[in-house]
C-alpha cells in the first residue's frame, strides 16, 4: 500500500499497519493488528487527497482496496450498513456495550461517496448511501439518532441518557453536509437542516461562563446516596427522571461511571444492609429548565426523614472529572410508615457542577493542552460556513473570546491550548488573533456547492 502523506506525522501515534485485505489496523504490543473501525476513514481521506493532487494508478488501487475492505467488515442493521465497535470499558468508560458511532458512520458515508465517485464504482456508491442511512436509525431501535424536544441529535457514542457530545455531533453534521453535496440525497439535506437548527437551540447549555470555556457534552456522572433515619425493610425502583429521556431504572449491580446503578455492596436483594444506600447516576443539562429528579419506593415500619446526598467536587483544569469530592446534602423528604414512593428534585447547581467543562488534561509536547474547546470553535465556524445558521458563528466568536481571557485567570496559569485557527499549540499567555471570518477548521477535505 502507498505510504500516507496527510497522516504521516501521526503514524507512530496511530500505529498504522495494513491487514491482508487492505484494511488499515492498529499494531498492538502483542504483535496482532486490531482493525479499529474508524481507521478505514483515515486511509481513505489520505489516499483521496493524494489522488486529487496526483492521480496515480497505485493510489486508485489503494482507494479501491480500502473501500471494499471497510465495506466487507460492516454488517447490515435496520436497512443500513454499520461498522460495529465491541464493548471495551477497559479503554473507555463510555464503551460499555457493543455499538456503532454516529461520528464514524458519517465519516464513512462521505469518504465512501467520494471514493465511489473517483472509482466510478456503483457498489461503493450504494454502500455509502447505506452507511448514511444508519444515521437515521432511532436510538430506541439501537441506532444513533436521538429524537429530543429540541430536535434530532446524532450521537457519537449511544448512551442512556444521551450524552450530547458536541465535537462528535459537529463533526458528523459537517460530514453529512459534504455527503449531501456529493450525492444530492434529500434525506441528508433534511437531517443537516433539522439537526443543525437543533444544535443552535441548545448551544447555550454548553456555555460555562464562569470557567470561560465550553462543555464537552451535556451529561456527567456523580455518586448519590439516600440516608434513612432507620434502615428500611426494602428499597426498590430507584429511578432517574430526566425530561426528554425515558425513565432510567437503576439496576442493583456495578458498572462504569457512565452506567447508572445502585451499589450491590449496599443491598441484599431489595433490602438495604444499612441506613445508607449509594448509587451512581448520570445527570443531564439537556432537561433544563426542568430539573433532573430521582425517585424510589421504600417500605419502613415507622415515619422517617430521608436525606439525598451528592458527592460534589471542584473543577481542576488538568483533570477530566471533578476533584476533592465531598458528600453534601442535596434534598430531603419525610415518609410515613408503610410503603412510600418519593421523587426528589436534584438541584440545578448539582447538575451544573457534575457536567464537566472542557479541560487541559491532554499532554502534548510536555504541556497540558485544552483541545476540545478549540475544536468546538473550529467546527462551529465550519458548519456556519456550510449552513448559514448565524447562532453557530455567534457562539464560535464568543468562545474564541474566552481563550483571550485565560491569560488573566490564575486557574489556567502555565497551561496551553490548540489555536482554533492555525491548530498550533500555544501558551495561554500568547496573544490570540481575532477571527477574520469562517474557516473550515477541519482535517477533512471540504466540498462546497
Amino acid at each position: 500500500m502507498p505510504p500516507f502523506v496527510h497522516f504521516a506525522k501521526m503514524q507512530d501515534f496511530y500505529r498504522f499497519e495494513f491487514l491482508p485485505d487492505g484494511y488499515p489496523g492498529r499494531a498492538e504490543p502483542d504483535g496482532s493488528v486490531f482493525p479499529h473501525p474508524i481507521y478505514g476513514t483515515y486511509a481513505l481521506i489520505d489516499y483521496l487527497k493524494q489522488y486529487a493532487r496526483e492521480p496515480r494508478p497505485e493510489l486508485l488501487h489503494a482507494i479501491s482496496r480500502v473501500a471494499h475492505a471497510a465495506i466487507s467488515r460492516m454488517s447490515e442493521f435496520n436497512n443500513s450498513l454499520v461498522f460495529w465497535y465491541e464493548a471495551n470499558p477497559s479503554i473507555g468508560a463510555r464503551l460499555y456495550a457493543d455499538h456503532y458511532s454516529g461520528l464514524t458512520q458519517a465519516y464513512y458515508a462521505v469518504q465512501l461517496a467520494r471514493a465511489g465517485r473517483v472509482l466510478e464504482d456503483a457498489a461503493v456508491r450504494a454502500a455509502a448511501e447505506s452507511v448514511f442511512r444508519s444515521l437515521l436509525v432511532p436510538a430506541e431501535d439501537g441506532g444513533v439518532l436521538h429524537s429530543t424536544p429540541a430536535g434530532p441529535v446524532i450521537a457519537e457514542v449511544p448512551q442512556t441518557p444521551n450524552s450530547w457530545i458536541l465535537n462528535g455531533w459537529l463533526s458528523a453534521l459537517a460530514s453529512v453536509q459534504e455527503f449531501s453535496d456529493i450525492t444530492g440525497l434529500a434525506e441528508a439535506g433534511d437531517l443537516l437542516h433539522d439537526s443543525t437548527r437543533t444544535m443552535a437551540r441548545v448551544l447555550h447549555l454548553y456555555d460555562e461562563p464562569v470557567k470561560r470555556t465550553s462543555r464537552y457534552g451535556l451529561t456527567g456522572f456523580v455518586y448519590l446516596r439516600l440516608r434513612f433515619e432507620n434502615r428500611p425493610q426494602s428499597l426498590q425502583d430507584v429511578t432517574l427522571y430526566i425530561a426528554g429521556e425515558r425513565d432510567i431504572v437503576l439496576p442493583v449491580g456495578s458498572g462504569t461511571r457512565w452506567q447508572p446503578y445502585v451499589f450491590a455492596a449496599d443491598m441484599v436483594g431489595t433490602t438495604p444492609k444499612a441506613t445508607t444506600v449509594r448509587f451512581n447516576a448520570v445527570l443531564s443539562l439537556a432537561s433544563a429548565p426542568e430539573p433532573n429528579r430521582v425517585g424510589f419506593t421504600a417500605m419502613t415500619d415507622q415515619p422517617a426523614t430521608v436525606i439525598l446526598e451528592v458527592m460534589l467536587g471542584t473543577y481542576e483544569p488538568t483533570a477530566s472529572s471533578p476533584v476533592n469530592a465531598q458528600w453534601k446534602e442535596a434534598g430531603r423528604t419525610t415518609i410515613p410508615s408503610g410503603t412510600s414512593h418519593c421523587i426528589l428534585d436534584i438541584p440545578q447547581a448539582v447538575v451544573d457542577s457534575t457536567v464537566y467543562p472542557t479541560n487541559f488534561a491532554k499532554r502534548i509536547d510536555g504541556q497540558n493542552v485544552n483541545v476540545y474547546h478549540s475544536i468546538h470553535i473550529q467546527r462551529l465556524r465550519q458548519l456556519h460556513g456550510r449552513t448559514g445558521v448565524d447562532d453557530l458563528r455567534t457562539w464560535a466568536d464568543k468562545w474564541h473570546g474566552y481563550i483571550t481571557d485565560w491569560a488573566t485567570m490564575p486557574t489556567y496559569a502555565g497551561l496551553a491550548f490548540r489555536d482554533p485557527i492555525s491548530g498550533k499549540v500555544r501558551s495561554v499567555t500568547d496573544q490570540l488573533p481575532q477571527p477574520s471570518g469562517s474557516g473550515s477548521g477541519t482535517d477533512q477535505p471540504v466540498t462546497r456547492k
